[in-house]
C-alpha cells in the first residue's frame, strides 16, 4: 500500500495488520514520514509516532492533494469471488466514482452469495485499491436487485446534472470501439464526459440485455479482438476511458 486510511482519530490499534504491513514491509520507524488520511476525507503527510502499547499514532505535517475520482459510474456482473476482488480493488484504485454488482443473465446465481458481500469483506478491497492508488475516496457501492436496477442506479439522480456516456463493452455485437466513444465524446481531446460503463458477465451479455442497454442508449463498442477475462476487460476500459481527464461540468 502507498498510503493508509485511518478513521477520523487517525490512529491505528497494536493488533491492526495495516500496522504489520508498516512494520513489516515499510519498516518505518518513530518519526519517519508516511502518507496517511480520513476514509473520504483529506490526505496528509503525517509523521508516525509508535506508542508504548504497540499502537501507532499519525501526526499530520501537512495536507496534500487527494487524486480526484474519475468521473466514471460502473457496473458489473457477479463474477467468481477472487475476480470480484479484484474488481473491487481496481475500480478503487482507478478512482471509480460508483460500482455497481449485479445478477445477469448468464452469470452463476452462486456468485451473489458469496461472504464477500453478506461480512462486507469487499468493504477492505475497495480501501486496499484506495490506498494503492494513494488516495482516500472509496467508490460508493451498491448491489442491484437485477439488470434494470443497475442501469438506473449507474446512470440515476447522480448523473442528472452532465451529459453522460453510456458505454457497453461486448465483443459480439460492437458496432465501434471503446477508444472512439472516448474520444468523440471529448472536447478539444482535454475533457470527456461523465461515463457509465457496464460489463456483462463471464458469458457476456443476453439478447435481452443487449436491447435493454440499446434502448437506454449504451454503445455496444469493443476493447479489442480478443475475448478478455472480466477483471482484465474492467482495467482495459478504465484505462482507456481515464486516458482522457474528466472535468466536472464537461459539456462535450
Amino acid at each position: 500500500m502507498n498510503s493508509i486510511i485511518l478513521d477520523n482519530n487517525l490512529s491505528l490499534s497494536a493488533s491492526s495488520p495495516k500496522l504489520e504491513h508498516i512494520k513489516k514491509v515499510l519498516r518505518a520507524k518513530d518519526g519517519d514520514k508516511i502518507f496517511a488520511g480520513v476514509k473520504n476525507g483529506p490526505l496528509y503527510l503525517c509523521n508516525i509516532i509508535w506508542n508504548a502499547d504497540g499502537s501507532a499514532s499519525f501526526k499530520p505535517i501537512s495536507e496534500l492533494r487527494n487524486p480526484p475520482c474519475a468521473g466514471i459510474n460502473m457496473a458489473v456482473a457477479f463474477s467468481r469471488p477472487q475476480i470480484a476482488q479484484r474488481l473491487l480493488f481496481e475500480a478503487a484504485c482507478f478512482g471509480v466514482d460508483k460500482l455497481i454488482f449485479y445478477p445477469s443473465d448468464k452469470s452463476d446465481s452462486s456468485y451473489a452469495k458469496s461472504a464477500l458481500y453478506a461480512s462486507g469483506e469487499y468493504g477492505k478491497w475497495l480501501e486496499k485499491g484506495a490506498e494503492h492508488a494513494c488516495s482516500t475516496m472509496i467508490p460508493d457501492f451498491k448491489i442491484a436487485e437485477n439488470f434494470s436496477d443497475a442501469l438506473n442506479i449507474l446512470t440515476g439522480a447522480s448523473c442528472a446534472q452532465l451529459p453522460i456516456l453510456k458505454l457497453a463493452p461486448d465483443p459480439y455485437e460492437a458496432t465501434t470501439t471503446l477508444q472512439e466513444c472516448v474520444l468523440k465524446s471529448a472536447h478539444n481531446g482535454i475533457r470527456r464526459k461523465k461515463s457509465a460503463l457496464i460489463l456483462g458477465g463471464e458469458r457476456g451479455f443476453s439478447d435481452s440485455e443487449r436491447r435493454i442497454l440499446r434502448d437506454d442508449g449504451f454503445i455496444l463498442c469493443s476493447l479489442g479482438d480478443r475475448i478478455l477475462r472480466t477483471d482484465t476487460a474492467a482495467i482495459a476500459a478504465l484505462s482507456t476511458i481515464s486516458a482522457v481527464p474528466f472535468k466536472s461540468g464537461a459539456s462535450a
